[in-house]
């Protein structure tokens, strides 16, 4: 990372669930702050019900299944799907490099299979069902779901007030688009992450994840838990480990994501249907040197939610193509060689951009 560009901390957007409960109240400012064309692509939204119960059912499960024995986990992994259901550990590559700093399990927290029959096998990781590890953790597919569903729920009242903003920008927008999206997708993913300790001096310099943009429309993120040796919880603050966001001018900070609130982060796939007016930020994970040798791991939890495979990837009428990406940063694949037209669908669009960072390749290419 380019310490010399961390300036502090972001100021973070706050809303309080009853604020986006209330579809009367007018939060444009709020939501450009956050997601327009000065933010940073982050918001947070506490006094959620439910959610710090939730969170502390689920978060220490990830140290549990990533301790596993290597055997246990292979039954969980599926190449055939990018590793994008069930476990993952190095199969990502962030700029070029394969990622075995963390592992990830990934599900859907709503529908345990969606498959319709009319699908190719190995045409979309979206409709493999899920693989839980029911035998070695039985509680954790409850606590996954919980607080699955609970994240979807809650995106899906801050999307009405962030379709409220942008069809004030783009008169031309399809109306509550982001709300229908999360609304009635039925391929929303989520994922369960462990970041691995280590005792490897050089690793104090390295990224927990590699930058990235998420490409789907919504992204919400728990704060992290933190655990040591023994797996208790840890109180461990660092301003040199944890999230990392890079706003439009490089300028790259960190967000502090309070223990009681959950952030929700603005995809590419919101960034297109808006016709730009809302951005994707590049972001990672540090840890810092200060976690070096000291046997603790990082815990959270991403639910990604996104549009149904079949969606189309188009702006707004009467917005040209390039304002979509006209302040695209230099730190991840570029949106225009991932987006290719307005009658690409999410599915084909999802696959160009799984290729930039899996080790594994399409089994088919899905037209158009």
């Amino acid at each position: 990372m380019e310490k010399d560009n961390i300036t502090g901390e972001v100021d973070l957007v706050v809303f309080d669930y009853a604020q986006i409960s209330d579809e009367t109240q007018d939060l444009s400012a709020q939501i450009e702050k956050a997601y327009g064309p000065e933010g940073y692509g982050i918001c947070i939204v506490k006094g959620i019900p439910g959610y710090v119960e939730a969170r502390a059912k689920l978060l220490p499960l990830a140290s549990k299944l990533g301790n596993l024995p290597k055997d246990r986990l292979e039954k969980l992994e599926f190449p055939q799907h990018f590793y994008s259901v069930g476990w993952s550990h190095g199969k990502e590559k962030f700029l070029g490099v394969k990622d075995f700093s963390k592992g990830s399990f990934y599900a859907n927290p709503q529908y345990d299979s969606i498959d319709d029959g009319t699908h190719k096998e190995g045409e979309s990781d979206a409709f493999a069902p899920n693989a839980w590890p029911t035998e070695d953790i039985p509680e954790l597919e409850p606590a996954f779901k919980n607080l699955g569903c609970l994240i979807v729920d809650t995106g899906a009242l801050l999307a009405k007030h962030i379709d409220k903003y942008i069809s004030k920008k783009v008169p031309t927008v399809e109306e509550g688009k982001i709300h229908k999206i999360i609304k009635e997708s039925k391929c929303c993913k989520a994922r369960l992450l462990h970041y691995f300790p280590s005792d490897d001096p050089a690793d104090g310099e390295a990224d927990w994840c590699g930058w990235h943009n998420d490409h789907g429309t919504l992204t919400g993120l728990t704060s992290a838990m933190y655990f040591d040796k023994e797996g208790k919880e840890v109180d461990f603050k660092d301003p040199e480990s944890g999230l990392f966001i890079q706003k439009r001018s490089a300028e790259i900070k960190k967000a502090a994501i309070p223990k009681d609130c959950l952030a929700f982060q603005i995809g590419e796939s919101a960034q297109i249907s808006s016709g730009g007016r809302v951005e994707a930020t590049p972001h990672t994970v540090l840890r810092g040197k200060k976690l070096t040798g000291t046997g603790i791991c990082r815990n959270t939890f991403a639910v990604f939610m996104q549009p149904n495979r079949e969606d189309f990837m188009k702006q707004p009428e009467g917005v040209k193509r390039e304002e979509v990406y006209v302040s695209e940063t230099f730190k991840v694949p570029k949106l225009q060689e991932r987006w290719r037209s307005s009658s690409q669908d999410f599915e084909d669009f999802s696959l160009k951009t799984l290729e930039c960072y899996s080790e594994e390749k399409p089994k088919t290419e899905v037209a158009n």
